[in-house]
């Protein structure tokens, strides 16, 4: 279960430890802004 939200930076760097590929702040940036719009889409629904 997740303690605390992470901040983008944060969340790349704990993705790049854990994938073991480098994960920039561009792609947890991506990311969000996708599900941001997959919930939208969900709530229109």
């Amino acid at each position: 279960m997740i303690d605390k939200l992470l901040t983008v930076k944060e969340a790349s760097e704990w993705a790049t430890k854990h994938i073991g590929k480098n994960v920039t702040t561009s792609n947890i940036a991506y990311l969000i802004l996708n599900q941001k719009s997959v919930l939208m889409r969900d709530l229109k629904e």
